[in-house]
């Protein structure tokens, strides 16, 4: 039972990388309409090397489920790498009550409905995002802040959709810089007016780094707009071109092949490719080994563990110096270290053998001591014959 769950599973990951499918556009948003009618076409990628069944289907848990109008035709086939299209359409009610965002989820799967057959698929979805508007003043904000390099300029903009059904007249905004949940610096990001039902509008500030170290930051803007305040935040990266050592094996056994993890951190903004670290272990001055990790490449502030192995085969006990050097885009980190070599340990399977073997010496001991008293016993008794017949 277990080993075909195990295959089907296998089966499952190999038919996903093998023959997956994409939808797009992958999200669509428009403003709520009386009794609109609308279609939308989406593009469906297929990468299988073979032809594509496909079947098209709507999430039943969306809200508006009970407005969507699928096509006649929900199967078709679409070509070896190829890709087709299919529209479906929404018919919306006069009016709905609750004001934002409500959802329908369209998606398209492997296979044709055949009505109660199970099959291993892949599938990908479209969402489609219906705005109501809002009663009075309402605004919808978004907060892009990128990382940036130490000492430049990172820009801060906060964009508006105006989703209320009154026109605003003024927006004001201020972006709070924090390091460690502390203040360090304020940005103002001016002022717009006014700004009509569904237009949208940005306000804009800079921010310079210099004078400040590497690492993570908080942006706060508070905005304002006739009255009405509110805010919102992110988090971003100062980042320079550079990689640090974060922490690294320190304790090996002897007499055994060890793994010698190194983790490292980008803090750079993009990737950075070939990093490889080189290791060298001493002993007074006496290179004891050097050893080299394989070559990666690391994304933006990721964390990774280079892993390199040490063999303490005739490696005395004890402490050993250690420079660690990552190799980057031309560039070099070092740091030294210490690390110990320690008795090897017994697994709990080798200490139960030798228990097992003491068990098993013991016992045969104590048969050998029976037979040899067993011996003298008899031979006893032979003696006393003997001696009686005579």
């Amino acid at each position: 039972m277990m080993k075909s769950l195990l295959y089907a599973l296998t089966l499952l990951v190999v038919i996903n990388i093998a023959s997956a499918i994409g939808i797009g556009p992958a999200e669509t948003v428009i403003d709520f309409e009386p009794n609109l009618a609308v279609g939308f076409t989406n593009i469906i990628l297929s990468n299988s090397e073979s032809e594509m069944p496909v079947t098209i289907y709507v999430d039943t848990a969306s809200e508006l489920f009970p407005y969507a109008i699928l096509p006649e035709n929900r199967t078709f086939t679409i070509p070896p790498r190829g890709q087709a299209s299919f529209t479906y359409r929404i018919k919306l009610p006069e009016s709905m009550e609750r004001p934002g965002s409500h959802n329908l989820k369209v998606g398209v799967m492997e296979g044709m409905s055949t009505g109660g057959t199970i099959g291993v698929s892949t599938a990908a979805t479209t969402l489609l995002r219906v705005m109501v508007p809002y009663p009075g003043k309402y605004l919808d904000p978004q907060l892009v802040i990128k990382d940036v390099e130490q000492n430049q300029t990172t820009p801060i903009t906060l964009y508006f959709i105006s989703r209320g059904e009154e026109i605003v007249n003024r927006i004001s905004a201020k972006a709070t810089i924090l390091s460690n949940d502390k203040v360090i610096d304020e940005v103002s990001l001016g002022s717009e007016g006014p700004l009509n039902p569904r237009a949208t509008t940005s306000l804009k500030g800079q921010w310079n780094t210099s004078g400040h170290q590497i690492g993570q930051y908080k942006a706060i803007v508070d905005f304002d707009y006739d009255g009405t305040r509110d805010r919102i935040d992110k988090y971003f990266m100062v980042g320079t071109e550079s990689i640090t050592i974060k922490e690294f094996t320190r304790e090996f056994e002897q007499d055994s092949i060890n793994k010698f993890d190194i983790k490292v951190s980008s803090i750079w903004n993009e990737l950075i490719r070939g990093v490889f670290a080189k290791t060298v272990i001493k002993r007074d001055d006496d290179v004891v080994a050097e050893l080299q990790t394989p070559t990666v490449n690391l994304m933006p502030w990721e964390d990774h563990v280079m892993q390199a192995f040490w063999d303490t085969d005739g490696v005395e006990l004890g402490r050993y110096d250690v420079l660690m050097t990552i190799y980057f885009l031309d560039k070099t980190v070092s740091e030294k270290g210490y690390v110990t070599v320690v008795p090897k340990t017994e697994s709990p399977a080798q200490i139960g053998e030798k228990a097992g073997l003491a068990a098993l010496l013991e016992s045969s001991t104590a048969i050998v001591i029976l037979v040899i008293l067993l011996v003298v016993a008899i031979m006893t008794n032979i003696i006393i014959l003997i001696k009686r017949r005579k």
